[in-house]
């Protein structure tokens, strides 16, 4: 069959086909950006990173389910990396997953507003992802669709307060924080 032939429109958006789909886990990741000594940016990934969503007849009731290794973490720092884990902001030590589960999903211009739960550190808040559908590939032999999401969080909703401040003005670490997922997922059960 030409995977072409199941894309579907539906209200002039595309989607995937209706089933069951699997994070490709080699070729999905989460990377995150934070506001760093005021000017600077620090960029991390977050590698381990598995879940599921479906895919209903009308999109608006698909669900989705991802689970974040937060001990994967790494932005090519080691030490860093060991704060950032640390209680002072995730605490993988006594939270090493972070969990996101939608609760609702709708088109909006040429992309989905993903609405869903974000826990991190045990604390649970709302957040709203855009998400884009880069389409449908075959991948050794298998049907892949493929995303990309993002949002913008506060960390401290999520209890990751630790800052200090700087000699010449503002703090070492900024409160908003860009999330991004890139996705690739394999096509489980049709429905």
């Amino acid at each position: 069959m030409d995977y072409t032939e199941t894309i579907r429109s539906i209200g002039g958006h595309t989607v995937p086909p209706v089933g069951t789909w699997e994070l490709d886990v080699p070729n999905t990741f989460a990377t995150f950006i934070a506001p760093h000594l005021v000017l600077a940016r620090v960029k991390g990934r977050i590698p381990g990173i598995t879940g599921s969503f479906t895919v209903t007849d009308d999109p608006s009731n698909s669900h989705l389910e991802v689970e974040l290794d937060a001990r994967t973490l790494t932005t090519d720092d080691e030490k860093r990396d060991q704060h950032l884990t640390s209680e002072d902001f995730i605490h993988v030590a006594r939270f090493p997953t972070i969990w996101f589960a939608s609760t609702a999903i709708q088109p909006i211009d040429d992309l989905w507003k993903l609405t869903g739960d974000l826990t991190i550190r045990g604390e649970t808040n709302p957040v709203t992802l855009d998400v884009r559908f880069l389409g449908l590939t075959v991948d050794w032999g298998r049907l892949k669709s493929l995303f990309h999401a993002e949002t913008v969080i506060d960390r401290h909703q999520w209890g990751m307060t630790w800052n200090r401040p700087l000699d010449w003005g503002g703090v070492a670490v900024g409160r908003e924080v860009r999330l991004e997922i890139h996705a690739q997922a394999k096509l489980v059960e049709e429905a």
